[in-house]
Formats: structure tokens, sequence, C-alpha cells
């Protein structure tokens, strides 16, 4: 949900390869977020053929309960960090954000994916 979140709308395929899964389980995750009144198909604007997949209300709000609930444990955990750990964590983070994106860049804009990382940012 969140990378769907994060995308606003995308096609299974690219949910199946961002989290590297096979299509077949890809499809049945999807499916009982649909049925759980979470996810929702819908035809793209651009091609009529392809079926998008994007958030409903009900998952916009559970996927920004979540965000909260993540950040403020994070914030729990690096408040007991030293200040020298702090910055290790941040520059850790700034780098993996880096290596997501570019893995993003190869994975969504459609290029050859070089790697395969199971992560999806949180802002």
């Amino acid at each position: 949900m969140l990378l769907v979140e994060r995308y606003g709308q995308i096609i299974m395929s690219q949910i199946a390869e961002h989290i590297n899964l096979p299509m077949s389980t890809t499809s049945g995750m999807v499916e009982r977020l649909v049925k759980g009144g979470f996810l929702k198909r819908e035809r793209s604007e651009e091609d009529r053929r392809i079926v998008v997949i994007a958030l409903t209300e009900q998952g916009k709000g559970l996927v920004s309960k979540l965000k909260r609930i993540i950040h403020n444990y994070i914030n729990k955990i690096t408040e007991e960090l030293t200040e020298e750990v702090q910055l290790l964590y941040k520059i850790f983070i700034k780098t993996m954000n880096i290596i997501n994106n570019m893995h993003n860049d190869e994975t969504i804009g459609g290029k050859e994916n070089s790697g395969k990382i199971k992560k999806i940012e949180i802002e």
C-alpha cells in the first residue's frame, strides 16, 4: 500500500517487480486489499486497456495512520541514541534513499532492473 501511495497509480507488474514477488502472489495480495476496501482497480486514463491500482479513501486513511505509527516508533528509538549514532543513522537513511531512488528509476521507469531492493521510503 505504501508503494501505491507513493506513485498514486501503478500497474500490477510494476508492483510485483518492485517487491520482487511473482505476479500470482502479488495478484492475490492486491485482490485481498481490493476486497478489504483499501485498494481499487481503475482503467488508465492514457490507455483504457491497462488496469491501474490506486488507494481508496479507506486505504489512504490506513496508510496515513501507519506512517504516523512508524514515525513515532522511529522517533522513540532515535531519541535514545547518542548524537553520533543519530548522525550515522541519518547518513544511512540518506544513502538508502539514494539507492532506492536509483532502483525506482530503473523499475518504475521501465528500464532493465539491475538489482532488487525491498524498501519503500516512508516520507
